[in-house]
């Protein structure tokens, strides 16, 4: 029954906000086309509490997609630990992987036209390379 409430609670709450937004923009943009459009939805990761619920979500979930995408990547491939691109410490969440991607394409805004995940694995190459 709890299942039941909360679905329709979402989806009498969420869903119209989500399409009020969908239609106060044109064009949304596409968080993986480009780092202009990643800093876009980002842009208001770190407030709390933050009236851009949607926007967070999208961006946590490309990164945390992403970032297990590269892990993914790397194992189906069997890579050895020594020829990994990229190393960080198991306690790095995904807030954290935002905020160092988020920082280099603020820092790089010459590139911001680039697509979002070359610019994400750029970040994070440098952000946690592995000891050779």
């Amino acid at each position: 029954m709890r299942l039941v409430v909360g679905i329709l609670a979402y989806c009498l709450v969420a869903l119209p906000m989500n399409a009020e937004r969908m239609n106060a923009q044109k064009k949304y943009p596409s968080i993986g086309h480009s780092g202009t459009d990643f800093l876009e939805i980002c842009k208001y990761i770190d407030e709390e509490p933050s009236a851009h619920a949607w926007d967070d979500a999208d961006c946590l979930g490309f990164i945390s997609g992403f970032v297990q995408g590269m892990f993914a990547t790397e194992e189906y491939h069997k890579t050895p630990n020594d020829k990994q691109i990229v190393c960080p410490p198991d306690e790095v969440t995904t807030l954290e992987y935002v905020r160092i991607v988020k920082k280099h394409i603020e820092e790089e805004p010459g590139r911001t036209h680039m697509a979002t995940r070359y610019l994400a694995s750029e970040a994070l190459v440098r952000a946690y390379p592995c000891k050779k």
